[in-house]
This record gives structure tokens, sequence and C-alpha cells, in this order.
């Protein structure tokens, strides 16, 4: 009877090892998932712009039977050179979008476009990814965005941290092209209470 229950304890003792394992080893798979997505959609978007310069170049279809993870495609890749940043945009800041990278919202206009760009993107607690490290950001910085009808350039004025309800902008054929970049404040709190904002304005083209 000892035996037995002795036993039972090592099943329960050896269960509870397990499960930890997997918990712990949970946050690492989803990073892996998630970064696997990313480059997914970078490499969807290389080949998009690639085929728009070649068009005349042969499509090869991928073998039958074959599945992919279904990602959306990215309507521009933002760069900020100076936190190592290269990141997909999507169109809206949907769940999924923001997951895979940042969100063009729809608030907001186009880059090139009179008014302001707003992209949106998470404080990924993982250091370098998603906004983690917007903070970094200066008054002089530069910004690109490469969308299909080209590359903008933007230089950064000011940063702010405010309530989500405190953030305005101006839109309007007679504002200014400039672009909002918003994440949450602070870092690796739950449900943060602030928005982290970095204002640029476009450089190129002028």
């Amino acid at each position: 009877m000892l035996k037995r229950k002795g036993f039972k304890m090592k099943k329960l003792a050896l269960l509870l090892i397990i499960t930890g394992a997997l918990i712990a080893l949970y946050p690492l798979g989803e990073w892996a998932y998630t970064h696997y997505l990313q480059q997914k959609t970078m490499v969807a978007w290389e080949e998009e712009v690639q085929a728009v310069a070649e068009p005349e170049k042969e499509v090869i279809d991928e073998p039958a039977g074959v599945q992919q993870p279904e990602v959306p495609l990215p309507i521009a890749v933002l760069t900020i050179k100076k936190i190592n940043l290269e990141l997909p945009v999507f169109q809206g800041a949907t769940t999924t979008n923001l997951r895979i990278g940042a969100g063009l919202v729809e608030d907001g206009v186009n880059a090139g476009e009179s008014g302001t760009v707003i992209i949106s993107a998470h404080r990924s607690h993982t250091f370098g990814r998603q906004f983690n490290r917007l903070d970094e950001l200066e008054k002089g910085d530069q910004i690109e965005i490469t969308s299909r009808d080209g590359v903008y350039k933007y230089e950064v004025y000011k940063t702010d941290i405010v309530k989500p309800e405190e953030i305005a902008v101006q839109q309007g054929d007679n504002a200014e092209k400039t672009l909002l970049l918003i994440t949450c404040h602070p870092l690796y709190s739950i449900n943060p209470p602030y928005r982290l904002l970095v204002w640029a304005k476009q450089i190129e083209p002028a």
C-alpha cells in the first residue's frame, strides 16, 4: 500500500515537473513562432517588391499539398536604424497584425500624404523586438517608411508620454506631413495606463 502511494506521489511530482517545464518554455515557443511569421511576411514583401520591379519574371507556384501559414501581406516596412529595427507594417491595428508587426491606424493617412501617418505596435517584453526600444529615440533621429510608392524619411522632433484619451493629431490637406509612432508605457506593465508617442516630420521627399 505504501509502495503504491509512493508510486502515485512520484507520478504527480513528474507531472508537475513536466507542466512547469512546458509553462517555462511557452514564451520561447510563442516568440519563435511569431518571429517565424514576421520573417515570412518580410520575405513575401520583398518578393512582391521584386515582382513589381520585374513584371515579366515567371512566377513558380508552390507544390500541391504544401500548406503554408496564412499571414497578412505588409503594406510597408518601418526602419529605425538607431534601434536596429525593421518591422513590417500592416493595414489596420488588429490583434493579428500587431502580433506580427506594426499596424497602420485607420484614423491616419498613408505615407507621403498631408496629415499624420499613425503607426502602432506592441511594447514587446523581448529586447529589440517591435517597439520595445522606442523610448531610446530622441530629437533628430531618423525613421524610414518603405512602401510600394517609394521611400519616405522622417526626423524625430519630439517624444511624449500621455494617457490614451489625450492623443490628438491634425489631419487635412493643409496639415504638415508627419509621423506618429504609438506604443504602451511603461514597459513590462499589465494594462499600461499611458502611451509613449514619437513624433517625426517628413524630410524626404520634401
